[in-house]
C-alpha cells in the first residue's frame, strides 16, 4: 500500500488540503509536507493522529475490503523500523521478503 497516496485519497474525500489536515490532525504542516518531500511512510504515532483526524482506525486506514486489521505489537514495532529505512534498506527487505 502507498501510505501516502492513501492519505491524499482519504483527504480528497474530505476536500481538505495538507493545511487543513495538519490543523485538523494537530500535526504540523512541516511534517506532513516533509514525507511528501522525502516520500516517506508517517511514524506510527503520526499515522495515528492521522487517522483520528479522518475519523477512521489504524485497522480500517489499512484495510482493503473493508475489513478490520488489529496489529499486535510486534507489527508495529516493525512497521516503525520499516519507515525510518531509507529506499534503499526497503528494497533490499522487500526483496528479502518476496523471495519467502
Amino acid at each position: 500500500m502507498d501510505v501516502l497516496k492513501h492519505i491524499e485519497e482519504l483527504m480528497a474525500q474530505r476536500g481538505w488540503n495538507l493545511n487543513q489536515l495538519a490543523k485538523i490532525s494537530n500535526v504540523p504542516q512541516s511534517t506532513l509536507s516533509g514525507l511528501y518531500q522525502r516520500n516517506n511512510s508517517p511514524t506510527i504515532h503520526t499515522l495515528e493522529k492521522l487517522c483520528e483526524a479522518f475519523g477512521i482506525t489504524m485497522s480500517e486506514f489499512f484495510s482493503k475490503d473493508g475489513r478490520l486489521i488489529t496489529l499486535t505489537d510486534e507489527q508495529r514495532d516493525l512497521l516503525d523500523k520499516w519507515n525510518v529505512l531509507p529506499d534503499n534498506q526497503k528494497e533490499a527487505v522487500w526483496a528479502l521478503i518476496s523471495k519467502l
